[in-house]
């Protein structure tokens, strides 16, 4: 499945973001915790970068953020979460 671009997916990597600067963080200060390079929370942030559910993980830990909550944000706002090759065409999302 590719999620990259998709609406769910920009949404997730803005979420992402909004969690990191909440928490007064820059990306370089992010990056040092988890181990990457600045670079790698550019490219995700941006939207260039899937990331794997254990990278959201990882990256969620020092910035307080919920997938949990996540999902279910995104899921009000798109409806459920599904392959993007099995939506109905036409509808917009």
């Amino acid at each position: 499945m590719k999620f990259l671009r998709t609406p769910e997916h920009k949404r997730l990597m803005k979420m992402l973001a909004t969690a990191r600067k909440s928490k007064g963080l820059t990306q370089q200060q992010l990056a040092e915790q988890i181990g990457e390079n600045q670079n790698f929370i550019s490219k995700y942030e941006s939207g260039e970068r899937r990331l794997d559910f254990l990278e959201v993980a990882a990256i969620s830990r020092p910035i307080g953020f919920n997938m949990a909550h996540a999902v279910r944000e995104i899921e009000s706002e798109y409806g459920p979460i599904v392959n993007p090759k099995q939506r109905k065409a036409g509808k917009k999302r």
